[in-house]
């Protein structure tokens, strides 16, 4: 009886511990979502614990006192997650802070971060989703050393520029290649941050020449996302927000112009303004500005759905972007879907299909240009517009400019009476066939279609003067195709157990086919329809189409060698023929080879502590650039030319416009990189070095011809260009417990230099418009011996405020109050008390000396913060609206009863180019700020995640206009935008940006 009592009291005692305990289970995966297999899950503090199966998965049963669960696993971060009340608990591991066993997408391959011998920058996909910034290349701006990323033009839709390394071209594209899943030429436009998987940075030329004629100004690339093996993903991100002008220009009220104004002895005042009688009292009057701005929504959504198996894996997606201008009617939609298909036909063979469809819609305005006899830019015409006038007459029609003779647009009816709209249409179709022959032997073959329609459609009314009171339509469609195939056997193998061995061999066929066709007509009785019935219109005052088509031929291989990974080695070659040269020079060649010493592999540091990673690096090699337009070595004709024959006036003649060039050949960039990684602590704190030379020869240059020829001038290989410097990276981490707080920071410190121009030793460069007069005609140099991007005019030297200072210099035009320029120079090279040409000079520069960037991310528990900043340093900007705005600082004018103020009389800085309108362009901009919470869901939601981000919100600067990063010149593709830089002229504001964000994983 007693033993029988004391077996219940046990089995008692286990079903109570036994209800006490529960079963956890959960799948544990990486970043991509795919299952990771064999991963520790461990009680803290026990020793109970099991391992995840091949799909992941786990059950463990867990006691009631147990507080957390421990998941690690070789080469991933450990993470430790609260049990709480939980039944489920899946989790995802993060690489290890080497991430040095991370594989890099390079060029036509991969390799490990470790086995690198090249300059790669590998950004962290995660990093840039959780900022959700409208485009992708506002997330690269200040976290990649060597990569300068400016928002030169802030237009909804508009592009930012990106340099890698410098400039490289004077009359090519300076323009980074954009490789997305393999198709080179690709658009960052048209892919969303969500739906990207790995993004990689190559900067030297042992790394970019495979992509041979292409490569020169460094390498982007992108791989997207594909469905997970075993996990079934539902993935929903929606950003909504506001945006607002950063910065608006101090402008006078009504009453401060007019007290301006009137003591001007030339002053004349209109007797009458149709809609005031008496401009003093409206006080402020108008406020421009505000006329045209306004507070802009922004909204953004993204739908991805993957699944996969052993047999099939497929990732769809889609978004919509839809975001409004600051400037009224300037707006931006766009669209895109994407689906990603891959299916494993047998176990060697698989076959991949990739779909992109997208669409855009830009509803632009008119900006960046002067105000000549076509109107003028809206913000321009917005800053010079006399606050004493009000918007609309008393009839209630669009009020005029202060002076009659003023050939400028009200700004309020530029934006109300013109409509341009830029559509485009982008299918893109790409197929891989992927055959492993024998282990270690991989062909495989690509091929893709890329389809590009815009439609770009303008109509002024008759109430704006570019319109010649007629009204004006016109109407622009292009057409751009190109296909891409490629053939690669790739072998990977190990021997002795020490040594690897990568060979790769490529052929290569890339064609593509341009049309385009526009007209305009003037006249239109009755403009309801806008451009929509262009039939209505009188006259057809110009019409013309175009075709062209290129191709590109190459072969291409790579040997990579590591022994025991402390020695690496590799070496590419690529040759690519091109139909845009002559016959004497289509084929190019271009040579790489790089190699590294992992010295942390050596004896003498394998077991330190402190210096756990230490790698050495060399590189040496060339890429090409082809950026010219087709057909530049052959003569042109040009028709619909009106000619004579006796009395007789006859049309559609022609002549020769261009001059042949049978010898003109590839652009081609030299390029040697010498580089230092460091690791310390395990990947606490790491460290990066960079020194690189880079020289350009045989620039693609627009060469001057005499006059006598016959032609203004002829594309020829002119010249050479350098850029050197030096990049520095450092990231630590000061935390990687329950608080995660890491910072990383980069400065990149760069030199240009044009070495020939041939026989020029200097060329003077245009401004984005030359309606200012004559002394703006020519505001910028190229020189050789000096870095592109130059200013050029006379040097400020204060103003005259007495009558011995006007008589003391010859200066032409000058008189009291008038901007004093410096007398520098004279026809034998010393001052000669005249102002003329010898005295103007290199004013200012462009481009930056220094560019930097600092970010932060922490987190604790389930909350997060990132801040990203972006700077740079020793950049001027040339204002050329600065002269006719009147700002508020113009008060303090000079006058003969003010003579101690030092602003010129009426504010005019100068006729002629000088330094007053050159201002420091350097800023430190907080670019990001994201701030979000991770809610632990279970069952049908799996992971949700709320945040705030203010994008560019604080701009640090001296700069007194609307944006720093301003480069009117190369907003919208100008010719001459590689040489003139840093031109503010009727630009768009910077904006900042206020959303928030929600993220669902179901």
């Amino acid at each position: 009886m007693k033993m029988k009592f004391l077996v219940m009291i046990f089995l008692l005692c286990v079903t109570l511990v036994n209800a006490q305990n529960k079963v956890l289970t959960g799948v544990v995966t990486d970043k991509n979502g795919d299952p990771i297999p064999g991963v520790n899950v461990i009680i803290r503090g026990t020793s109970i614990g099991t391992i995840t199966d091949i799909n992941g998965k786990y059950s463990i049963d867990v006691p009631a006192n147990a507080d957390y669960l421990e998941f690690s696993f070789i080469g991933m971060k450990k993470k430790d997650v609260p049990i709480e009340n939980k039944d489920v608990i899946d989790v995802t591991l993060d690489d290890d802070i080497t991430g040095l066993d991370e594989v890099v997408v390079v060029g036509y391959g991969t390799q490990l971060k470790k086995d690198l011998t090249s300059s790669v920058a590998v950004l962290s996909v995660d990093e840039l989703k959780k900022m959700q910034s409208p485009r992708i290349e506002q997330t690269l701006a200040g976290r990649v050393t060597g990569v300068d990323v400016a928002s030169v033009n802030s237009e909804p839709g508009a592009p930012l520029r990106i340099r890698i390394r410098g400039n490289n071209s004077i009359n090519g594209n300076n323009s980074p290649l954009v490789v997305i899943d393999g198709v080179l030429g690709g658009d960052l436009s048209t892919i969303d941050v969500n739906d990207i998987s790995s993004m990689q940075i190559l900067k030297d030329a042992s790394a970019t020449s495979i992509y041979g004629s292409m490569g020169a100004n460094g390498v982007i690339i992108i791989s997207t996302k594909k469905g997970r093996i075993g996990v079934t993903n539902v993935d929903f991100t929606s950003n909504i927000g506001f945006q607002q002008v950063r910065r608006k220009i101090p402008i006078m009220t009504a009453d401060q112009e007019y007290d301006f104004r009137k003591v001007d002895p030339d002053y004349n005042f209109p007797d009458d303004i149709d809609g005031i009688s008496n401009p003093i009292l409206s006080g402020k009057g108008t406020d421009w500005q505000d006329e045209i701005f306004q507070t802009a929504l922004y909204q953004n959504y993204h739908l991805s759905v993957q699944k996969g198996n052993e047999k099939m894996r497929f990732y769809l997606s889609g978004d919509f972007l839809d975001q409004d201008g600051v400037v009224k009617t300037s707006g931006f939609k766009r669209g895109n879907i994407r689906a990603n298909v891959s299916v494993k036909l047998r176990k060697n063979i698989t076959l991949e299909n990739r779909i992109t469809l997208f669409r855009s819609s830009t509803n632009r305005i008119r900006i960046n240009g002067s105000y000549g006899s076509w109107g003028g830019p809206v913000t321009t015409n917005a800053l010079m517009f006399s606050a004493m006038v009000p918007v609309y007459a008393e009839d209630g029609s669009f009020n005029g400019p202060l002076y009659s003779t003023s050939t400028m647009d009200n700004p309020v009816s530029i934006l109300m009476n013109r409509d341009e709209e830029h559509t485009r249409n982008y299918v893109q179709e790409a197929l891989s066939f992927k055959w492993e022959i024998i282990k270690g032997l991989l062909y495989d073959v690509e091929s893709s279609y890329t389809n590009n329609t815009y439609a770009n459609n303008t109509y002024s009314s008759k109430e704006l003067l570019a319109s010649l009171n007629q009204g004006r339509a016109s109407l622009e469609n292009s057409e751009d195709n190109s296909w891409q195939i490629r053939n690669i056997l790739t072998y990977n193998t190990v021997f002795n157990d020490k040594h690897t061995l990568t060979a790769m061999a490529a052929f290569e066929l890339i064609k593509s086919e341009y049309a385009s066709n526009y007209f305009v007509v003037n006249g239109f009785a009755t403009e309801v329809l806008s451009y929509y019935n262009v039939g209505i219109g009188d006259e057809v005052v110009a019409k013309g189409s175009d075709f062209t088509e290129n191709s590109l031929e190459s072969f291409l291989g790579r040997l990579t060698y590591g022994y025991k990974g402390k020695y690496l080695l590799s070496a590419s070659f690529r040759a690519d023929g091109a139909s845009k040269f002559a016959k004497n020079n289509k084929w190019a060649y271009f040579p790489s080879g790089s190699a590294a010493w992992v010295l942390s592999k050596e004896d003498f540091l394998e077991d330190n502590y402190v210096l756990t990673f230490c790698k050495i690096r060399g590189s040496y090699g060339a890429s090409g650039s082809q950026a010219i337009n087709s057909y530049q070595s052959l003569a042109s004709y040009r028709t619909g030319i009106t000619y004579s024959l006796g009395n007789t006036q006859k049309t559609n003649g022609a002549f020769i416009q261009r001059v042949s060039n049978p010898d003109l050949k590839w652009e081609t960039t030299t390029q040697y990189d010498v580089g230092l990684d460091l690791g310390f602590w395990d990947g606490r704190l790491d460290l990066t070095a960079d020194y690189f030379h880079k020289k350009t020869e045989d620039l693609l240059y627009s060469k001057t011809l005499p006059m006598y020829s016959g032609f203004s001038s002829q594309i020829q290989n002119i010249g050479s260009m350098l850029n050197k410097g030096f990049e520095f990276s450092a990231n630590v981490v000061l935390f990687d417990d329950a608080f995660k707080w890491n910072i990383s920071g980069n400065i990149s410190l760069l030199q240009n230099e044009v070495l020939s121009l041939g026989d020029d030793e200097e060329v003077f460069i245009r401004p984005p418009s030359s309606s200012r007069g004559p002394g703006f005609w020519y505001t910028g140099v190229l020189r050789v011996g000096e870095p592109v991007g130059n200013f050029y005019g006379f040097v400020a030297d204060g103003i005259y405020k007495t009558q011995d200072e006007l008589e003391a210099i010859d200066q032409p035009g000058a008189v009291l109050g008038s901007v004093r320029y410096k007398d520098i120079s004279g026809p034998d090279g010393v001052p000669d008390g005249v102002i003329n040409s010898f005295d103007k000079t290199i004013i200012g520069n462009a481009l930056p000396d220094v560019i930097y960037g600092i970010g932060t991310d922490m987190s604790f528990k389930n909350f997060d913060l990132s801040v990203s900043t972006q700077g740079v340093s020793g950049r001027d900007v040339m204002w050329l609206d600065k002269r006719n705005i009147k700002t508020t600082d113009k008060v303090n004018q000079w006058t003969p009863d003010t003579p101690e103020n030092d602003i010129p009389f009426k504010g005019d800085y100068g006729s002629q180019t000088n330094s007053n309108y050159v201002e420091d362009g350097s800023y430190l901009k907080i670019s990001n700020i994201t701030f979000g919470y991770n809610f632990q869901m279970k069952k049908v939601v799996k992971n949700m995640r709320v945040y705030f981000s203010a994008i560019n919100p604080v701009v640090f600067t001296n700069y007194s206009g609307f944006d720093p990063e301003v480069n009117s010149q190369d907003s919208r593709g100008t010719y001459n935008s590689n040489v003139a830089l840093g031109y503010d002229s009727g630009s768009y504001p910077g904006i900042k940006q206020f959303l928030f964000g929600l993220n669902v994983t179901f």
